[in-house]
C-alpha cells in the first residue's frame, strides 16, 4: 500500500498527522540494531519501522510493508521493553514514512514515560523522513499568537521552534523532491538537523547546491537546517544509491557502482562546503 501526495492549498503545509490515542499504529517491525548512517553512525539503537510510505522510490531498499496494527499504549510498552532489554537510549522512527503516523503528543509521551528507564536518563529520538510532512507548530505560536504574529507570517518559529523546545529530538531529512508530483513544492518540512541526499549516477553539482540552498536560505516555506549544541551541527551527507537487492555492501564492488563514483566527484567539487560521504555501514556490519 502506498499513499499519493495531493497538492496542498497555497500557503499551507502538510503537517505531521494528529492521531488520537485510540488510533492504531500500523507497523512493520521494532528491532535493536546499530545506526549505520549519518550523525549517529555506530549508535546502538531501537528502530521502530512504521508501515506505509507516500512515495514509491525506484531505488528504495527497505521493506516497510504492513505487518501489524497496535494501540499507542502497546507501542510505547514495546518500545520501553526494547530499550530496557537491550540497554539502549536511542530510538529511531523510520519507515516507510514515519511522519504519516507520528504526532506531537506521542513523542512527548514517549519522552515522559520512558526517559527514566534509559541509562543516564538521556533518551534521544531520531526521525528519518522524506520531508513531505512538516513538524507541528511551535507551542509558542499556539500559546502567544498575539506576540508572535510576525514570526508566524515568516514561519521562522514553525518546525524549528518545535525542535528547539524538544532538544532530545533529532530530525534527519532525505528530501525526495525528485519523486513527488511537484518537486520542492511537495517538501513541507520546515526544519531538520541533518540532510541526507541520495546520489544517483546523474546527480549534478547544481542539484546538491539547490538542496543546500533550500534548507539554508529563507524562503516562502521557511526551511532551515538547525545547528544544535546537543547534536552534530549542520550535518550534510551524500549517500550513494545502492542496488535495492544488495543485503550487504560486500556484495557490491563500489568502484564499479556509478552512484558511488558520482558521490566522490561531487565531494571533490564541493570542497569545503561541509558535505560528507555516508554509506549504509549497517550493511557492512551485517545489521538490519
Amino acid at each position: 500500500m502506498t499513499y499519493s501526495i495531493e497538492p496542498a492549498s497555497p500557503g499551507t503545509r502538510r503537517r505531521m498527522k494528529h492521531k488520537k490515542a485510540s488510533d492504531a499504529y500500523q507497523l512493520h517491525s521494532i528491532f535493536p540494531t546499530i545506526q549505520g548512517e549519518g550523525s549517529f553512525k555506530g549508535m546502538p539503537s531501537l528502530f521502530v519501522r512504521f508501515a506505509h510510505c507516500n512515495l514509491n522510490c525506484s531505488f528504495c531498499d527497505t521493506d516497510f510493508s504492513f505487518k501489524e496494527s497496535i494501540s499507542e499504549g502497546e507501542l510505547i510498552s514495546r518500545i520501553g521493553n526494547g530499550l530496557v532489554d537491550h540497554k539502549l537510549r536511542h530510538i529511531v522512527f523510520t519507515g516507510g514514512e514515519p511522519m504519516i503516523q507520528l504526532n506531537r503528543e506521542f513523542i512527548e509521551r514517549i519522552r515522559k514515560e520512558l526517559n527514566e528507564f534509559v541509562p543516564g536518563r538521556h533518551l534521544t529520538i531520531q526521525i528519518e523522513t522524506n520531508g513531505c510532512f512538516d513538524l507541528p507548530p511551535s507551542p509558542l505560536l499556539e500559546e502567544r499568537s498575539d506576540l508572535y504574529k510576525e514570526e508566524i507570517e515568516s514561519n521562522c518559529l514553525f518546525g524549528s521552534g518545535f525542535l528547539r523546545m524538544h532538544p532530545y529530538l533529532f530530525v534527519t531529512c532525505s528530501p525526495k523532491y525528485r519523486e513527488t508530483n511537484r518537486g520542492w513544492q511537495d517538501i513541507h518540512l520546515s526544519a531538520c538537523h541533518e540532510l541526507k541526499l541520495v546520489i544517483s549516477k546523474d546527480t549534478t553539482l547544481a542539484e546538491v547546491k539547490e538542496v543546500e540552498k533550500q534548507f539554508t536560505t529563507p524562503s516562502q516555506f521557511g526551511r532551515c537546517i538547525l545547528p544544535s549544541s546537543y547534536f552534530t551541527p549542520e550535518a550534510k551527507y551524500l549517500s550513494p544509491e545502492m542496488p535495492p537487492d544488495a543485503k550487504v555492501v560486500s556484495e557490491i564492488d563500489l568502484n564499479k557502482l556509478p552512484s558511488f563514483g558520482r558521490a566522490l566527484i561531487l565531494l571533490r567539487e564541493l570542497g569545503g562546503h561541509g558535505w560528507r560521504l555516508s554509506l549504509q555501514d549497517h550493511k557492512v556490519w551485517g545489521c538490519d
